[in-house]
């Protein structure tokens, strides 16, 4: 894709998905919100040294709990290839805990990490980290769902996203972080659909946040399918 290309595609695509944040605070119902980008290098942000990603205490007060923990889950009864598997850490987001435009787009990365991480092991510590429960109903229904089916004996691979475009976008009455990138394909790897390939796909998001406990927490998103 080239940068006019890919320019267009953001301006158009953006907004839309702002006036979907704005309206409703949640994604498109055939488009939730499971996408696994790394976090891009940031001049101006600086890594923190706070704590991890991994919460065993019960989120509280509309959002996720603080705190650093690997252990919140059983990792022997994992499937093999995912027993290895260590969960999104803040310090690797440059700007996490800066209350800045960059900060937002930080907590968006880690989110989309964070729900790839707890669809391969059932974990949605690092999801609550950053969710404003009483808020965003989405980031509610996509980490619910991936509890459920993980809780169910479904495990999927890990899989990876490639960053294409991060910005802070803004339109006369909304703002929030904007994300595209594809995703990797990946498999089911236990369970009633063991085997199953889940197909690569591109995809743009978008996030509101609130300032909650030194970071970001969601209040809303929207995702889009790009590559359909």
């Amino acid at each position: 894709m080239s940068p006019r290309t890919l320019h267009r595609s953001f301006t158009a695509t953006s907004a839309a998905l702002l006036l979907a944040v704005g309206a409703a605070g949640c994604a498109p119902k055939d488009e939730p919100p499971k996408i696994t980008p790394k976090p891009q290098p940031s001049s101006s942000a600086a890594a923190s040294d706070g704590g991890g990603d991994d919460t065993a205490a019960p989120a509280s007060d509309g959002g996720g709990s603080e705190g650093s923990t690997d252990a919140a889950v059983d990792k022997s009864k994992l499937p093999p290839e995912n027993r290895s598997l260590r969960a999104p850490d803040p310090k690797d987001y440059p700007g996490f805990y800066e209350e800045t435009d960059e900060g937002e787009v930080a907590t968006l990365h880690y989110f989309v990490d964070a729900m790839y991480y707890l669809e391969a092991t059932g974990d949605p510590s690092a999801v609550n980290l950053v969710t404003d429960d009483s808020q965003c109903s989405a980031c509610v229904e996509a980490r619910d769902s991936a509890v459920e089916a993980t809780s169910s004996g479904n495990y999927k691979s890990q899989r990876r996203a490639q960053i294409l475009s991060t910005n802070y976008v803004r339109t006369d009455e909304e703002a929030g972080a904007y994300l595209e990138y594809t995703v990797t394909p990946g498999a089911v790897l236990t369970g009633d659909n063991a085997g199953q390939e889940i197909e690569g796909a591109q995809f743009a998001t978008v996030s509101s946040a609130t300032w909650s406990d030194g970071h970001w927490k969601l209040t809303a998103i929207a995702s889009r399918r790009l590559d359909r």
